[in-house]
């Protein structure tokens, strides 16, 4: 008796354990989504800001902007 007592709370150790590991998977997994979603939006933005200034660039240069004037400007 005693010892199917002890496989039995083995069996729950086992069972809870593995429970307790795929919980830390999930997190880890969603800490993991949501730092590469963070730095994806920080990417896009860097790319919007780069790609909004080289339009105000040609912008300026098709209305015959000085290239010096530009070059202060952006500094």
């Amino acid at each position: 008796m005693i010892l199917i007592m002890n496989d039995i709370n083995s069996m729950d150790e086992k069972m809870r354990l593995a429970y307790l590991a795929r919980q830390k998977y999930i997190a880890d997994t969603n800490t993991l989504v949501q730092e590469n979603i963070e730095k994806g939006i920080v990417i896009g933005r860097a790319e919007g800001r780069a790609e909004e200034r080289r339009s105000l660039i040609e912008k300026l240069r098709a209305d015959g902007i000085d290239e010096e004037f530009i070059k202060k400007y952006f500094e």
